[in-house]
């Protein structure tokens, strides 16, 4: 910062006028006026800077609550009481939802919130059409309108500098009531979703 002030005093001190009313002696008035203005110049730059990250949901701060408030956040799938990375999340998730009823769109919705999850359609055995061991459940045609979603054990969400915010737990372990929540919010009407938890692969 106290590079950038020096720059801008120079700047400054450039444009004005030349002559023996205006040197640019180190104890001058004038210098110094350019220092002080350098410096304000500098905070003012400092400023414009961390407001321009202000204006992408995902990299904002201080205007948290203001994108959340124009998202319509908090609500009951993403209560108040989160860390400052699920609050992201769940903007970025919000902002970015762009509507459909194919199981991409929840996989998608997912992801952002913070999930790893295996979405898979059901699909009607059909004789004639279908081949045992393709896949098919047995069932009546209603079953097209079905999907699983495989959730492989709790949510966790680790503290990362940069995304989380000082005073959030190191780790916060959390069942995945929000992506519940969430994606039966958005889901069509004539689909049901059912949710499959699973222990986590640890290798």
């Amino acid at each position: 910062m106290a590079e950038r002030s020096g720059q801008y005093a120079t700047q400054w001190l450039q444009l004005m006028p030349r002559g023996r009313a205006w040197t640019r002696a180190t104890t001058s008035v004038l210098r110094r006026l350019g220092e002080a203005l350098g410096m304000e110049f500098s905070r003012i730059h400092a400023r414009v800077e961390k407001l321009l990250l202000e204006a992408l949901p995902n990299t904002t701060d201080e205007l948290l609550p203001a994108w959340e408030d124009f998202a319509g956040l908090p609500d009951p799938c993403n209560p108040l009481a989160q860390t400052r990375r699920e609050r992201l999340q769940a903007l970025e998730a919000r902002l970015t939802d762009i509507g459909g009823s194919c199981p991409d769109r929840y996989q998608r919705l997912a992801n952002k919130l913070g999930y790893e999850v295996l979405i898979e359609k059901f699909r009607p055995f059909e004789f004639g059409r279908s081949y045992f061991g393709g896949g098919q459940e047995c069932g009546p045609a209603s079953i097209r309108s079905r999907m699983r979603v495989s959730v492989p054990g709790p949510r966790l969400t680790p503290f990362e500098f940069g995304l989380s915010a000082f005073g959030d737990p190191m780790v916060r372990i959390a069942r995945a009531e929000d992506l519940e929540c969430r994606l039966n919010t958005v889901v069509h009407s004539h689909v049901t979703l059912q949710f499959a938890y699973q222990e986590p692969d640890h290798g």
